[in-house]
C-alpha cells in the first residue's frame, strides 16, 4: 500500500507564507502550508482538497482553528492528482461562507496565496443610519443590520474602504464599485440585502459581508 501524501498546516502565523514540495515518490511528497492566524476570526474553518477544476475530492480539516502553533499533519488521498487545489473557507456560526482562498498546485509548484489582510475592508459605512454590530475589520460578521433608518427613506448609500485596492477589487451585489466612494442603492418596502465582496484581482480568494436594511 502506498503511503498517503501528507499535507502539513501551521496555523497561527501573522501572514500566509506559502508552501513547499519535497521530491521523491509522488505518493510520499510532503506539502507544508503556513496558514494565517486570522483564520481564528471565523467560527469554523473548512479545508478541502479539490482537483484542478475545483471539484472537491476530500475534506482534510473542519472545525474551529484553535490548535497550538505546531505542524499538524493531514492525510491527503494517495490518488490525488499531481495538479490539484487546496480550498480554505472561513464560515460564520450560521454556516455562511465569509472567506475563500484557493492555493493551486501544478507540477509540484504552489501558486502564491493572496494574504488574508488584503481581502479586508478598512471601514464600512451606511447613510442614513448606522451598522449593528459596529464594523471592525478583524472581527468580521456575516451580516450587519442597518439601524436608525428614517421612515420613508428610499435609498441607502454604502461606502466601503478597501485595505488594499491594488490587489483587490470591491463588488456590491456583483457590480464593481470604487473604494471610498458612496454608492447609493434603492430600497424596497420590507427587507433589503446588499452583498459586499472583496475579491482578489487574480481570483485566488475573497471575503463576503452582507448588509440587511428593513424599509418601512
Amino acid at each position: 500500500m502506498r503511503k498517503p501524501r501528507q499535507i502539513l498546516f501551521l496555523a497561527s502565523l501573522a501572514a500566509v507564507l506559502g508552501s513547499c514540495l519535497n521530491g521523491g515518490d509522488p505518493a510520499e511528497r510532503e506539502i507544508t502550508w503556513r496558514l494565517s492566524d486570522s483564520l481564528r476570526t471565523f467560527d469554523s474553518v473548512l479545508i478541502l482538497i479539490s482537483d484542478a477544476s475545483g471539484r472537491p475530492l476530500d475534506t482534510v480539516f473542519q472545525g474551529k482553528m484553535n490548535y497550538p502553533d505546531t505542524l499538524k499533519p493531514f492525510a491527503v488521498p494517495a490518488e490525488t492528482p499531481e495538479n490539484f487545489q487546496v480550498q480554505i473557507l472561513g464560515l460564520s456560526s450560521q454556516g455562511d461562507t465569509q472567506f475563500v482562498s484557493v492555493i493551486r498546485v501544478n507540477n509540484g509548484r504552489a501558486s502564491a496565496l493572496t494574504p488574508f489582510r488584503q481581502l479586508l475592508l478598512d471601514s464600512l459605512k451606511v447613510s442614513p443610519g448606522v451598522l449593528f454590530p459596529a464594523f471592525t475589520p478583524l472581527d468580521l460578521k456575516s451580516e450587519y443590520q442597518v439601524t436608525g433608518l428614517p421612515s420613508g427613506t428610499d435609498s441607502l448609500s454604502i461606502t466601503a474602504f478597501s485595505v488594499d485596492s491594488v490587489h483587490a477589487i470591491l463588488q456590491l451585489n456583483g457590480i464593481s464599485f470604487a473604494s471610498g466612494v458612496p454608492d447609493p442603492q434603492p430600497l424596497v418596502v420590507g427587507d433589503n440585502f446588499f452583498r459586499i465582496k472583496v475579491l482578489a484581482r487574480d481570483s485566488s480568494g475573497w471575503t463576503m459581508i452582507r448588509i440587511k436594511a428593513y424599509h418601512l
